[in-house]
């Protein structure tokens, strides 16, 4: 029953109490429990400051997206999750594309070896 009680976390990995993590809004069907995020909030108040701060040193915000170059107005500010560093203005596609693929060059690399060896 314990186990019930308790999360890790997805960003510091550490197994801390349900206390320690926000929870989404209850969906239409009240019946389902309430579901906690993935990472605790003293994660998120890091990430969030981290964030804040790094849009204060951005660049301004252009009127594409520095990836796909589309017209979106809706940008996410899009930076290394190792180093904390700016990188760019992303299109919400192109954030979550990058991010789901690794977030690094071996995953992109991986997608463009399988597009190309079943390309037709």
């Amino acid at each position: 029953m314990e186990s019930c009680l308790y999360k890790t976390c997805s960003k510091c990995h550490l197994r801390k109490p349900l206390e320690d993590f926000r929870f989404r809004q209850r969906s239409e069907d009240s019946s389902k429990p309430r579901q906690p995020y993935s990472q605790c909030r003293a994660c998120e108040h890091e990430q969030a400051y981290v964030l804040n701060e790094l849009k204060k040193e951005a660049t301004p915000k252009p009127e594409y997206c520095d990836c796909c170059g589309k017209y979106d107005l809706k940008l996410r500010l899009d930076h290394c999750h190792e180093s904390w560093k700016f990188r760019g203005w992303l299109c919400q596609n192109c954030n979550v594309g990058l991010s789901r693929l690794g977030d690094n060059i071996e995953g992109l690399q991986k997608a463009m070896n399988y597009l190309d060896k079943n390309n037709d």
